[in-house]
């Protein structure tokens, strides 16, 4: 199987890609590189393994036929180990509550929307400001604000916990893995490589921040063979159905 990686004139695009690309290196995958924004230049093959940011596996996918997944933030499974109120709301609501200073929210673009704008906590109208030149009716998926002093990202391959790395706050608050194994047995129609990221509060509860798919996910430290075989798995899923 050939393995393509994403690169900018030249240069390695991110530390996931270079992990990538070492993981892929160990496993003897033939490896070759296209340029960002000329994905079209690779052949639309499915055994070619595209590896990059999202845009870029988007539209690898779109050129094989294959629709793009769109996985919820937090899945209707996984919603009862969230521990706050989610609901969709418009960003023309979230800035008249911005305008009215009620409760901050949390703010993310919906699955089909992940590039309009990152998703952030709204305490006042400034922090609209990103996302200025968006319209009123963009649907936004909205999340009452916890605060947490350490997240996790846990990483998920064929129904197994793989790995556990923090990416921010106190690196020795530790997730409730009991807590976390029981959020992945309940997400049962999961892709099989996908993160799902924890946060622990002050008081002690392990809840989920958001899940990622697999197929263009942050390693955050993983082993790059794990990670590298958890990307081939996705990308093979996603692909299955089309002819070679």
């Amino acid at each position: 199987m050939i393995v393509a990686i994403e690169q900018v004139q030249g240069e390695t695009r991110s530390i996931n890609d270079l992990a990538a690309w070492f993981g892929f290196r160990e496993l003897c995958y033939e490896l070759l590189h296209y340029e960002q924004g000329a994905v079209h230049t690779l052949p639309a093959d499915p055994e070619i393994v595209v590896v990059g940011g999202i845009g870029s596996v988007w539209r690898a996918l779109t050129r094989l036929g294959v629709e793009v997944p769109r996985l919820d933030s937090i899945p209707p499974q996984v919603e009862p180990f969230a521990g706050r109120r989610l609901w969709i709301s418009t960003l023309g609501q979230v800035r008249a509550g911005a305008e009215r200073q009620t409760e901050p929210v949390f703010v993310k673009p919906l699955p089909g929307d992940l590039k309009q704008f990152t998703g952030r906590v709204v305490r006042h109208f400034r922090d609209l400001i990103p996302m200025a030149g968006l319209p009123d009716e963009m649907a936004v998926q909205c999340s009452e604000v916890v605060e947490f002093i350490s997240e996790y990202r846990n990483f998920v391959h064929r129904g197994e916990l793989v790995g556990s790395k923090n990416y921010k706050g106190d690196f020795r608050v530790c997730p409730d893995y009991a807590r976390v194994d029981e959020a992945v047995a309940a997400f049962s129609d999961a892709p099989v490589a996908y993160s799902l990221d924890t946060g622990i509060t002050r008081d002690g509860r392990t809840l989920v921040v958001e899940t990622n798919d697999g197929y263009s996910l942050g390693f955050y430290g993983l082993h790059p063979v794990r990670y590298a075989r958890m990307l081939q798995d996705r990308w093979s899923q996603m692909t299955a159905a089309v002819a070679v």
